[in-house]
């Protein structure tokens, strides 16, 4: 049987009316099952272990209910049908969960995309936790205005510094991808500002580094 892969972590993220594609060892792919019911997410504490993280969720594919439970204390993930015990049928180890929305959702907040619904949920629970969630079918008008006491050069807007944290891992690099003003002595410091101001410091793998 081929191992469980890390991608079945999806199901700790997934929501009521989400829709996903389930691998398991015994076929690829699954038409769409749609989530129907979930439960909290679960951490155990083992004292002589590593602590577990457990979570069951009803899914929905064809009019047949089925169920599917997380379990990083044992096999990682398993799908049954509401069925199993009436008939006997085994219960699935599952290979991977894939996120079965389309990749057409933009952030409200930054502009960043496209991503999955999916995905694009995950990025604000990361990136903007404190706000209310805002998730775009298009790219938002990029905006202009920064709560920084900084001069920003034209054109430097929160999105265009959002693509650039995603394409580069240092200052410099940032600076380079934005075509910051080459006669700033300072555009380290500043552009540093910006990505602080936007939670993305931490993004970057060797932010001081050379580009």
């Amino acid at each position: 049987m081929p191992p469980v892969t890390d991608t079945t972590t999806l199901a700790l993220d997934l929501d009521v009316g989400d829709t996903v594609e389930i691998a398991t060892a015994m076929e690829a792919y699954n038409s769409p099952f749609e989530v129907t019911d979930t439960s909290p997410v679960v951490e155990w504490r083992v004292p002589h272990d590593e602590d577990w993280t457990t979570r069951e969720l009803e899914l929905q594919e064809s009019g047949t209910t089925w169920y599917l439970t997380y379990n990083d204390g044992g096999p990682t993930c398993r799908l049954y049908s509401a069925k199993a015990d009436a008939t006997g049928e085994p219960v699935i180890d599952i290979i991977e969960v894939e996120d079965a929305d389309s990749d057409e959702v933009y952030c409200g907040h930054c502009g960043k995309g496209s991503m999955s619904a999916q995905g694009g949920r995950v990025h604000h629970g990361h990136k903007h936790p404190e706000e209310p969630r805002d998730l775009r079918d298009s790219p938002p008008e990029d905006s202009e205005d920064w709560d920084v006491s900084i001069d920003v050069p034209e054109g430097v807007t929160p999105a265009a510094v959002e693509a650039a944290v995603d394409e580069r891992d240092t200052l410099r690099g940032i600076v380079e991808e934005l075509d910051w003003p080459q006669d700033d002595d300072r555009a380290r410091g500043r552009v540093r500002t910006l990505v602080y101001s936007l939670g993305r410091y931490e993004d970057l793998s060797n932010p001081e580094g050379q580009p």
